[in-house]
């Protein structure tokens, strides 16, 4: 079987799709919890780093409620055919500004013909930016999806991870910042971003294309919204992987040398504000 029949073989999806019903119907004998409103004390010390990184409140209760029919998403082949066509006219759902340096950057970076995984989804405008530059998309999200096109393969992390086949390319918007916060349902981990950029080495072909954004401004833990990555933590996220490009910097903070990044720490620190909210710049990534 090939890379793509195994992503996208019929009997593979209805597998999947009899295991994520079985999900549901597990969590929905179960109380529901929702995520923690502030962080743990016994995380206190590792989310912040010893206390290092200031904390800004934000919550959000985005975990799904197995209970309710509304946990169930599906993305109708129709409603991709829109959403396409509204990418290709500039018409965003969310992350405008973030869009257009992703349009730029899959310009500059083609991936025709790649099998290419998205992290995270909400809404299915990765998918239709992967299906515009003919590639395969090919969904990883903790919440349960489900599609009548054919375009469009789901998965969930652990179903991902026993199929056992690696993706060609990967593309994640406003996706691992949010990793170890539960805002989503996910785990608790003060280190589930970094694990999930170290994971993503193991999951790409050896010189597959990552496009890869995040808040940028000052390291802070935006609890439980997102991380905002700073001279600190932003080269531990990129740390392992070949950075071949920077989209939405117009200030040059970041340099490209060897590809990997440099950061003037006086400037950086000058340049941004403590903040709730940060715009998010695309990284070009090359798996090693």
């Amino acid at each position: 079987m090939s890379r793509k029949e195994a992503f996208f073989a019929l009997d593979g999806r209805y597998r999947r799709l009899v295991d994520n019903l079985a999900y549901i119907r597990g969590e929905a004998s179960r109380a529901y919890v929702p995520p923690p409103t502030s962080v743990p004390p016994e995380l206190h010390d590792a989310f912040t780093i010893g206390g290092t990184i200031p904390i800004v409140d934000w919550y959000f209760n985005s975990k799904p409620d197995p209970k309710s029919i509304g946990s169930i998403v599906m993305y109708k082949a129709s409603m991709i055919k829109q959403v396409r066509k509204d990418v290709l006219e500039g018409k965003y759902k969310s992350y405008g500004e973030t869009n257009d340096h992703l349009k730029a950057a899959l310009q500059d970076f083609p991936i025709r013909g790649k099998n290419t995984l998205i992290f995270g989804s909400v809404y299915p405008q990765y998918e239709a930016f992967c299906l515009n530059a003919g590639a395969y998309p090919v969904t990883i999200e903790y919440n349960v999806r489900f599609s009548d096109s054919d375009e469009i393969a789901f998965f969930s992390p652990s179903q991902f991870d026993a199929l056992g086949v690696k993706g060609d390319a990967a593309i994640s918007i406003s996706s691992f910042e949010h990793d170890g916060l539960g805002r989503y349902g996910d785990p608790l981990d003060p280190d589930g971003d970094l694990k999930a950029m170290k994971k993503l080495l193991t999951q790409i072909d050896s010189g597959g294309l990552v496009f890869v954004s995040v808040p940028i401004g000052r390291d802070s833990l935006v609890w439980n919204a997102h991380r905002i990555y700073g001279h600190d933590r932003l080269p531990k996220l990129l740390s392992g992987w070949r950075v071949l490009a920077c989209y939405g910097d117009p200030d040059r903070l970041i340099q490209i040398e060897n590809e990997s990044i440099a950061i003037d720490v006086d400037r950086w620190s000058s340049h941004f504000p403590l903040v709730r909210s940060a715009r998010e710049w695309v990284f070009v990534l090359r798996a090693p």
